[in-house]
């Protein structure tokens, strides 16, 4: 077995020293892992919170690729955020707030609202004129292994388009 030389060991160190900032940095960009849940109400509520935050790609990173939605604009697969996004981003200081949860194993059912000032863009092409609306959602979410798999979602347009003085 061949011996290794001290230069040689001098030399194997100060790349080690010169890769290493390299290796953590490259640690740092990857996908903080999901955080881990007591029960699936407390991962709905830290959602909330990363969609006030205005992470929503985070807060739908908790959804499954596979994901199905069932709302009354129309049934589909995937992670589809667009809708929510478009209407959170009309509405200055925005904010979700969880009415009720019920738990019952991996289904929860779940009355929320988002509420802001509609001065930031168009909603169903209406433009903003600087009504307060809430938008009222009610929703049945299906979860397997701590992500949203499946969700049936009915929200009051017809209310949400009266306050924002739709003709």
């Amino acid at each position: 077995m061949p011996m290794i030389s001290i230069p040689s060991i001098r030399v194997f160190s100060a790349l080690l020293l010169m890769i290493t900032p390299l290796l953590s940095f490259a640690a740092s960009n990857e996908k903080p892992a999901r955080k881990q849940f007591d029960t699936n109400a407390e991962m709905i509520l830290y959602i909330t919170d990363l969609c006030d935050q205005g992470k929503i790609d985070e807060c739908f990173s908790y959804y499954r690729d596979d994901y199905r939605y069932h709302r009354p604009t129309g049934s589909g697969v995937g992670r589809d955020s667009s809708g929510f996004k478009k209407i959170a981003a009309a509405l200055s200081d925005s904010k979700t707030k969880i009415v009720e949860i019920l738990e019952e194993g991996d289904r929860l059912g779940i009355r929320w609202f988002l509420e802001g000032n509609h001065t930031e863009g168009p909603i169903f092409g209406v433009p903003p004129k600087g009504k307060r609306v809430k938008l009222v959602v009610n929703q049945i979410m299906h979860l397997k292994n701590g992500q949203a798999a499946a969700g049936w979602e009915e929200f009051d347009i017809l209310g949400l388009l009266r306050q924002i003085g739709a003709k």
